[in-house]
């Protein structure tokens, strides 16, 4: 690989972790937006926090479960079998901190 192939390279990994960026920090702003919408007295208050958290769980099952996979990590864009290469370090990546999430086991397959 040729020192133009690899500085293009590094440009698409910072691309993509901008946008990546750019999602999380939507994210936020809606997680922000669900958080101020509870502190208003609504009725079924209890039923939005207990969705919230199902839903916020179901996410970090399906993060688990990815970074887990061999698919191609969702942050910087390596093959899992390469993820000691990340230009973040290892483990800087975001992908070693989905691979901590607790385990999915209790929350898909024991009913």
């Amino acid at each position: 690989m040729n020192d133009y192939q690899q500085e293009t390279e590094k440009l698409e990994l910072a691309l993509t972790a901008m946008n990546q960026q750019k999602e999380i920090l939507g994210l936020l702003a809606d997680m922000l937006k669900v958080r101020s919408a509870l502190c208003l007295p609504l009725d079924g208050t209890q039923d939005v926090v207990a969705e919230i958290i199902r839903v916020m769980r179901e996410n970090d099952t399906l993060r688990k479960l990815l970074a887990d996979s061999n698919a191609p990590c969702p942050y910087c864009g390596l093959a899992a079998s390469d993820q000691s290469k990340c230009v973040r370090g290892f483990p800087g990546c975001a992908r070693a901190d989905d691979q901590l999430l607790p385990g999915y086991e209790s929350s898909i397959f024991i009913t």
